[in-house]
């Protein structure tokens, strides 16, 4: 496999994670579930599925995932409610992903005819629903726009530019430093903060890519189609956002959402997406040490806290005010907090809006918990997989064999030296039997959406209950019994769970229940799928069973005998 089709395997796989967390919230909002973490994680999957397939250049379905962030977006920001088959329609977009991801595992980048006409239909679905919202924004009038503006408005008189550039922009001839000069000409830049979040370890870095970005404040009479004229040349290569001066507070709170999921403190986090500057962060702390507000005792010996680590103390204490702890606030043990918090002290001198406080607030509280869940993980072949098993095995073997040689020396330091090591050998083995070992849920993620469809296809009302997906099992066995599962469940949608008016009539809820579950029970691995629904049908079954000449008319047979005849 070359270096490029090997990328492309990595991305295809990664971007199924993406896929399916955005399957799994999208099946949530269809629920219910339309809380505001839920509509951002759903948004953060497009975001960063978007932004993977740019990075390896698959524009086609960098394309159509813009489609659907746009939507998205418009989800979570409040424009746009839920309804009108939308969700059935975002989960047609999530199988036209997953077509195209397909394709790119098996070496094809392009498009055939087929999903190109599919990709066309879907784009026309989904932007149907995006419209509505521009005519309803396009019919307020001018005083409400004018009033709506005065309200949301954070203080700031320059340009906010916040600039990744793409991987290759190097390769390309492109020097990322001449577009600071070019700004130049535009006006003065006021502040620049060079950003290295993406930057790998020293030697994992290529001296021909980019890992760098800028977050930029311009002072400029200029217009906004002159300020993105700069980066024409990198458009596609790069994540760009421009805020003008006094930027409505719904841009920022956007750009907060948008910064690189990774434990910032808060003032990094309001300065990183312009809505402060350092200058105002100052300010605000010389008022408040003017205040008498600020008492430090760090076992460090520091002063009183200053800059952006000052500040992130001062608004994690106002956030905390606000809506409980906030985690990872950058607080040093034994400093105690300001009476008087920085973030209320910017929110009274009108440099921030008190929405952006909370919105950086929930932004690091959010990030530190999903880093608290998540594992690290490192992507190895199977086949590299099972080379280290079958080396473990025969380091086993070699271990005994050098064991039995000790014990028939006689020499006692000699057998517990091997003993010691056969010990350790067997542990290896187990760890490494442990390596191929993935938890079932992933087979059983996949339900939902079976259920969800199938349900809908029959007219049905069925609920899935899923349990113990957490129960380990073989990687191989998992990926087998994925097409037997689905099978067992369509029949018990199918054939076991009756109509409604037929479960109404037997004295029934309405909603079938489907459970998939999963455990251990003496040394084996038992996985449930059962309903409730009718049962079998005895008579059903026994006439089948004469029919076909497995059992004469007159044989007499248990219950638990015709049902086995199913087998």
């Amino acid at each position: 496999m070359s270096e490029a089709d090997e990328i492309y395997s990595v991305f295809a796989h990664e971007a199924q994670e993406q896929l399916r967390a955005l399957e799994e919230g999208l099946l949530g909002l269809e629920q219910g579930d339309e809380d505001v973490e839920t509509l951002n994680a759903i948004f953060r999957a497009a975001h960063t599925l978007k932004g993977a397939a740019g990075v390896v250049e698959l524009v086609h379905i960098e394309a159509f995932t813009h489609v659907l962030e746009n939507l998205l977006d418009q989800l979570r920001n409040g424009k746009l409610a839920i309804g009108g088959g939308m969700v059935t329609t975002l989960l047609r977009g999530c199988d036209h992903l997953a077509a195209l991801l397909r394709r790119v595992d098996q070496g094809a980048l392009d498009l055939d005819d087929e999903l190109r006409a599919d990709g066309r239909a879907l784009v026309t679905a989904l932007e149907a629903y995006v419209p509505a919202v521009a005519a309803a924004a396009g019919a307020e009038s001018a005083e409400a726009v004018a009033l709506a503006a005065g309200a949301d408005t954070v203080s700031s008189d320059c340009w906010h530019i916040s600039v990744r550039f793409g991987r290759d922009v190097l390769r390309k001839g492109m020097e990322p430093l001449a577009f600071l000069r070019y700004l130049l000409s535009l006006g003065e830049i006021t502040h620049l903060t060079t950003l290295a979040d993406a930057m790998p370890q020293a030697e994992e870095m290529d001296p021909e890519s980019c890992y760098l970005g800028f977050e930029i404040d311009l002072r400029s009479s200029a217009d906004k189609a002159a300020v993105e004229n700069v980066f024409d040349f990198v458009r596609e290569d790069c994540d760009l956002y421009i805020l003008p001066p006094h930027s409505q507070v719904s841009d920022f709170l956007r750009l907060i959402e948008a910064l690189p999921e990774e434990t910032l403190k808060l003032g990094e986090i309001l300065q990183r997406s312009g809505a402060l500057t350092a200058d105002e962060l100052e300010r605000g702390l010389r008022t408040q040490r003017e205040m008498g507000a600020v008492r430090t005792g760090g076992a460090d010996g520091e002063g009183a806290a200053t800059g952006i680590d000052g500040a992130a103390r001062g608004i994690a204490q106002d956030a905390a005010s606000r809506e409980g702890a906030v985690t990872g606030a950058g607080t040093d043990a034994g400093t105690e907090l300001p009476n008087t918090p920085l973030g209320q002290i910017l929110v009274q001198q009108k440099v921030v809006q008190a929405a952006v406080v909370d919105a950086a607030a929930a932004k690091q509280k959010a990030v530190a918990e999903r880093r608290a869940g998540e594992l690290r993980l490192i992507r190895v072949h199977a086949d590299k997989l099972d080379q280290l098993i079958d080396l473990v095995g025969e380091l086993v073997i070699a271990g005994a064999s050098s064991n039995l040689l000790a014990q028939r020396s006689g020499q006692s330091e000699l057998v517990e030296s091997t003993s010691v090591l056969s010990r350790l050998v067997e542990n290896i083995r187990d760890a490494a039997l442990q390596l191929r070992m993935v938890q079932i849920g992933e087979t059983f993620n996949r339900f939902p959406r079976v259920v969800r469809d199938v349900s809908k296809e029959l007219g049905k009302d069925i609920e899935l209950v899923i349990s113990g997906a957490e129960t380990e099992l073989d990687k191989s066995v998992v990926e087998k019994i994925g097409d037997p599962l689905l099978h067992l469940v369509r029949n018990a949608m199918d054939h076991g769970i009756e109509p409604e008016e037929v479960r109404i009539a037997n004295g029934k809820p309405a909603r079938g229940r489907l459970e998939l579950n999963a455990y251990h029970d003496s040394g084996s691995i038992v996985i449930e799928v059962s309903d409730d629904g009718g049962g079998l049908d005895r008579e059903r079954i026994l006439a089948k069973a004469i029919e076909r000449g497995i059992v004469s008319a007159g044989q007499s047979l248990s219950d638990h005998e015709v049902n086995q005849l199913i087998f």
